[in-house]
């Protein structure tokens, strides 16, 4: 059979915050961030919690898909720009830099560690709540 971990609230919060965030920076046009990034970003994390022998996706698999996503381009738009896809370096202590990089993404995506938000916009909820049920 097919292993397919299931995704966790505070990493299905993090998806959908950070698929929200790429629609509302996406102001050339829309039509450039589609679902199919939201469905690349869940297929991403599965295969990195299946890497790492896990059966749920955590917070962990999903910031290092966003960190993906995010080499993918020529700059980052979160983590004040510090990762960029030509100058990139392998850090010699991942786990240690990890919270790092963790606390600056979750902190441009307006959310904490269990996915909720920081400060209130609007009408509440998480950033992309309607997607929630996606996953």
């Amino acid at each position: 059979g097919s292993f397919r971990p299931s995704v966790t609230p505070p990493a299905q919060r993090a998806i959908v915050a950070y698929y929200s965030h790429q629609r509302q920076a996406d102001t050339t046009s829309e039509a450039r961030t589609t679902i199919r990034l939201l469905e690349s970003a869940v297929r991403l994390a599965q295969a990195h919690a299946r890497l790492m022998f896990r059966e749920e996706v955590t917070l962990l698999d999903a910031i290092y898909v966003i960190v993906v996503l995010e080499s993918s381009t020529l700059h980052s738009r979160l983590a004040g720009g510090s990762i960029c896809a030509l100058t990139s370096m392998f850090d010699e202590t991942p786990d240690a830099t990890y919270p790092l990089l963790r606390d600056k993404i979750l902190d441009s995506l307006g959310i904490d560690a269990e996915g909720r938000p920081l400060r209130q916009e609007g009408g509440g909820g998480y950033p992309g709540e309607r997607l929630g049920g996606y996953m």
